[in-house]
């Protein structure tokens, strides 16, 4: 299954969630329904996340668990996702940052790349 690309027309959008639906990528369209706060992916065979996501600046729940994600993108530093409070990646394969590091939460996470952009 494939996320329609109208849902970006969505503008009012809060939570989009869409677990266990065999959804394979996340469409750039759906990064224009700025105003989502909630979006849970968790069950669907997703191995990216495309750095697009950085374009949903009021995210406050990501939900990546039980996916195919092995890497989240930069994006995910302290200068984006301000409001981002937490990220399920539990039962991924994650490797950058490492599983252990996201389990911590947001704040490790951005930690993480906050330092590895620094040098």
């Amino acid at each position: 299954m494939e996320i329609p690309e109208s849902f970006g027309l969505l503008i009012k959008l809060k939570d989009l969630i869409l677990i266990n639906n065999r959804i394979k990528k996340i469409p750039d369209a759906l990064f224009k329904a700025s105003s989502i706060e909630v979006l849970i992916l968790n069950s669907n065979p997703i191995s990216a996340v495309p750095n697009g996501i950085e374009d949903l600046k009021r995210l406050k729940v990501l939900g990546l668990a039980s996916t195919n994600i092995r890497e989240l993108p930069e994006v995910f530093n302290s200068m984006n996702f301000k409001e981002l409070e937490q990220i399920l990646v539990h039962d991924t394969n994650l490797v950058t940052p490492s599983l252990a590091i996201a389990l911590r939460g947001v704040a490790a996470i951005k930690v993480y790349f906050d330092h590895k952009t620094r040098y």
